[in-house]
Formats: C-alpha cells, sequence, structure tokens
C-alpha cells in the first residue's frame, strides 16, 4: 500500500497591491465627482448671480425711465415756436434747416441738441448718472437720452401756444458693486402727452342748459368761410353735467348730452334735436381759472390798447376799440350799443369781475375766427349778452351763469356754470375748435422694449 503524497499549495503572486489600486481608482472617481459636482454648484451659482445682477440693472433701468417720465410731466415745458423745428420728419430736427436729431442727452459720451439750456441743464441734474444706493457695497446708477420723435403745435387754454409731444427715452441701467459694474441693462420707452378740445360743443353748462323761444344752434366751418349756404352744419351741440330743457321752438342743431339723473325736457331726436339725445357716464370737468391781478387804469373811447393789466374796459356808443395780440387781465369789461370790439391778432381776456353787453346793435371780433377771442371769466354775477350782437370768440365761466337774449348771432362755444338762451338768437359752433384751445394731459408711457 502506497502512502498518498502529501498536498503541495501553489504560491500566488502576492496581492496585496491590487487593493491599494482599487482604492486609488476609486478616490479618483469621487475627487472627479466632487469637482463636477463643486464646477456645477459654481456654475450654478454664476449663472444666479449674473441673472441676479442683470434683473437688478433692469430694474435700474426702468427706474430711469419712470424718473424721466416724472420729469416731463413736471419739470418740462414744449419749446415754442415748433417753427424751429422740422418736424416732418422722424426724429424730429433742429434746427428746422440743416438741422440735426432734438435730443436732450444725459448719458456721457451724448451731445444735447436742444434749444432752451435751461431745459437741458434740468434734465441732466436729474436724468444724467443719478446713483440708486441700496448699501455700501451695492448701488445701481442710471442715465437717459430724451429725443423727439414727433411735435404738433396746439393752443391750450389759459396757457397759450403749446405742442403735443412724443419723446424716445432711452434708459441705461447699471448695476454696482465696490469693485466695479457688474451688469448692465437698457430700455426704450415710448411717452407722449396728448390733449382733448375744451370747447367741444356749442353750449355747455355744468348745472343745466335751457333754450326757448327760437334759440337755436349749429355749427360751420371758419376755414371754409363765412357762415352760410353750404357752410353749415349739425355740430352745434349742447351739454350738461345736469339737465336740458327745449321751449318754445328751441332747436338744437347737434346732440343733446345730459348726465343722469337728470335729462333732456323736450327734446325730440330727428325733431328739435338734429342729432341723438344722449346720457352721459361721467361728469364734465370745470378747472378754475388761474389766478391774475388786475390794474388800476380805466379804458373807455374809440382807441387802440396794447396787452397788459386794466381795471374797467368799457366800449361806449359808437366807439371802436382795437386790441393787439396778446392777453388782457381786467376787473370789467362792458360794451354798449353801436359799440366796436376789433381784433390785431389772437386774444384771450381775463376778466375777475363782470361782463356785460348793450340791448342794440354791437360787434365783437365780428366775421373774425371764434378761436381768436377767448374769454375767461371768474366773476359769480351773470355775464349778459344781448341785443343784436354779431359776435365771435368763445367764452368759459365755470363759476357764474351765461343769460344770451335778443337776436344776436354768436360764432364759438359758450361753457359755464349754467346756460339760458332765448328770443331769435343763434349760436353758431365754429369746427375748428375741435383742434385747438385745448385742455392738455400729461405725459404717459406708450410703449416699453428692453434692449440687453
Amino acid at each position: 500500500m502506497q502512502t498518498p503524497k502529501p498536498t503541495t499549495l501553489r504560491q500566488r503572486p502576492k496581492e496585496r497591491g491590487v487593493a491599494l489600486i482599487l482604492v486609488l481608482l476609486m478616490s479618483l472617481i469621487l475627487s472627479l465627482i466632487s469637482a463636477a459636482m463643486i464646477f456645477t454648484v459654481q456654475t450654478d451659482t454664476s449663472i444666479s448671480s449674473n441673472y441676479r445682477h442683470a434683473n437688478q440693472a433692469l430694474h435700474v433701468a426702468d427706474a430711469g425711465v419712470q424718473r424721466g417720465l416724472n420729469w416731463f410731466i413736471n419739470s418740462y415745458t414744449p419749446h415754442i415756436p415748433i417753427s424751429d423745428y422740422q418736424t416732418t420728419t422722424d426724429p424730429v430736427l433742429y434746427p428746422s434747416a440743416n438741422g440735426q436729431a432734438v435730443m436732450i442727452a444725459g448719458q456721457t459720451g451724448s451731445t444735447s441738441n436742444y434749444p432752451n439750456d435751461a431745459t437741458v441743464n434740468s434734465f441732466v441734474a436729474v436724468l444724467g448718472n443719478s446713483k440708486i444706493i441700496a448699501d455700501s457695497n451695492n448701488s445701481g446708477k442710471f442715465s437717459i437720452n430724451a429725443t423727439l420723435l414727433k411735435s404738433t403745435g396746439v393752443t391750450a387754454i389759459f396757457a397759450g401756444p403749446t405742442a403735443i409731444e412724443r419723446w424716445r427715452l432711452d434708459s441705461s441701467g447699471n448695476w454696482e458693486s465696490g469693485s466695479g459694474t457688474l451688469a448692465t441693462s437698457h430700455i426704450s420707452a415710448i411717452i407722449e402727452n396728448s390733449a382733448g378740445p375744451f370747447f367741444s360743443n356749442a353750449i355747455w353748462g355744468k348745472d343745466y342748459a335751457n333754450l326757448a323761444g327760437n334759440a337755436a344752434t349749429d355749427s360751420y366751418d371758419p376755414t371754409r368761410g363765412p357762415y352760410g349756404g353750404s357752410n353749415k352744419g349739425t355740430n352745434g351741440s349742447v351739454g350738461t353735467n345736469g339737465s336740458i330743457s327745449l321751449a318754445g321752438n328751441g332747436t338744437i342743431g347737434g346732440d343733446a348730452l345730459y348726465l343722469p339723473p337728470g335729462g333732456c325736457s323736450g327734446c325730440q331726436s330727428g325733431g328739435n334735436v338734429a342729432g341723438s339725445v344722449i346720457a352721459e357716464s361721467q361728469p364734465r370737468g370745470f378747472p378754475s381759472i388761474p389766478p391774475f391781478n388786475v390794474g388800476n387804469m380805466d379804458i373807455s373811447g374809440t382807441q387802440t390798447i396794447n396787452p397788459g393789466a386794466y381795471r374797467n374796459i368799457s366800449v361806449g356808443n359808437h366807439e371802436t376799440l382795437t386790441l393787439n395780440a396778446g392777453t388782457y387781465f381786467m376787473d370789467g369789461f362792458s360794451v354798449s350799443t353801436n359799440g366796436t370790439v376789433l381784433l390785431n391778432g389772437a386774444v384771450s381776456l381775463f376778466i375777475k369781475s363782470s361782463y356785460s353787453s348793450a340791448a342794440g346793435n354791437y360787434a365783437v371780433n365780428a366775421g373774425g375766427d371764434p378761436k381768436n377771442l377767448q374769454i375767461y371769466y371768474n366773476g359769480t354775477a351773470d355775464m349778459s349778452f344781448t341785443g343784436q350782437a354779431n359776435f365771435s370768440g368763445v367764452v368759459y365761466a365755470p363759476n357764474a351763469g351765461i343769460k344770451i337774449a335778443g337776436l344776436g348771432n354768436y360764432f364759438g362755444s359758450f361753457v359755464g356754470s349754467n346756460v339760458d338762451m332765448s328770443g331769435n338768437g343763434a349760436i353758431h359752433y365754429a369746427d375748428n375748435l375741435q383742434n385747438d384751445l385745448m385742455t392738455m394731459l400729461p405725459f404717459h408711457l406708450i410703449n416699453w422694449v428692453h434692449g440687453n
């Protein structure tokens, strides 16, 4: 029997280094993963920070637009005359011949081209490199250029010549830290003021409007020549913040507008009302006449006078008063039988206490364009228009009644606390008042575009 051979164990190569290599590989993989995670976090943080800074810069640029709009509302007056501009182009050019774009520049590196240095200085002081400070390490800075895109000349009540304008505001906003600018954003915004015709009807009474007898309204266009024939229309509307009363053979050659709970007594659309009978939803505003001072000189007799402050102006029998173009301030104004008032251009009369006219024949701006005579009456006693008048003008009396009687022909518009019209007279509304003698409305934002 053979004895079994002992089993011999084969020696394997040393394996202790494999574990070390595996550990190193795992460490390398974990390091790469960690590095990738750190890079991703850093990238996300950077993106988030850049987005935050860009958003802050955008808000700064927007603040510039809002500040610019506020400046135009409260500190800006359009340049007059607009004949200094070339207004048929976009943008508007200055000067009118061989000019450059009208610009008020608040941004460094840009140059203003505007006819009034005081306006430029006011703009730059508010809108040139203006700072918004959050804390010692975070702040914003905006600057604006304003370019005039459109300018249309109009005449405003109380204020005289002005303009409806459209401007582009280019606002640049920076978000900054102690180390410098972190982000920049740009916004272009369009702003515009607007206007509406103040004398938009033949008659408007704050409390009521009454037409009796054979009183009538209609309209005509002074730019087409004298009233009559084919130059007669149905824009002679009558309106009130209360009620309208039509009695006798009174007629309205236009619409009848009243404000509920008021009504339109005796009104028949298509009958004694040529247009429609309309219930308004809101009352019309009656702005106060700006305060003014009168003088201590009385005027009477045939003569020509210049604009200024007077006490009482009276035009007597067979007297002729000629008013040179401009603005007149007075306590009282009266016209007697056969009196005549002539104008050398557009005239505004600001009257404090009294206005009266005679029962006979008289003429005030007869045959003239109604918009060239503006009467602003601040008294509380009734204004009286009587007799066989030939009157061409517009009248505003927010605190007083307007009484029109007799056989007169009145061309223009009458706006008062209340309006009573009787007899055989007529008011012929001037259609061109729809485009002049405006109530100016403030600048407002039209649109807004984010640049970068």
